[in-house]
């Protein structure tokens, strides 16, 4: 994140990225919020991988800001299952057809948090100027 002081614009980055075997498998999608001192919000945008196996998706979020006030930027890592696979379904899913998700990353839909090298919720750094 980075606050222009003189134009009073903030403007905020939120990427992921996919290694090359997940690409495969997976669609990547990032949602980016900002929020001020008072925890309002003040941005918000999302993006998925339109590319289909390139396994980037990237958020620019641009907003009026008020110098010497605190911001958090925060960013939702998501992926998107891109294959099916004839087998048992999960809770809720319809005998048949169920997502093919061969790193088995559903499990931290249930569990959001912070994981090592699997960040699917990263809280962003305070950034005050």
């Amino acid at each position: 994140m980075d606050i222009d002081e003189i134009s009073g614009i903030g403007t905020a980055t939120c990427e992921t990225d996919l290694d090359a075997v997940a690409q495969n498998y997976y669609q990547a999608e990032v949602h980016c919020t900002v929020t001020d001192f008072n925890g309002t919000q003040v941005a918000h945008g999302e993006k998925i991988d339109d590319d289909f196996g390139k396994g980037f998706a990237q958020v620019v979020l641009i907003f009026p800001c008020i110098p010497g006030t605190t911001y958090q930027v925060t960013a939702n890592h998501l992926l998107v299952v891109l294959l099916d696979e004839f087998g048992q379904p999960g809770p809720g899913e319809l005998q048949g057809f169920v997502p093919y998700d061969l790193f088995n990353f559903r499990f931290y839909e249930t569990t959001p948090g912070d994981y090592f090298h699997t960040m699917l919720l990263t809280p962003g750094p305070y950034l005050q100027k």
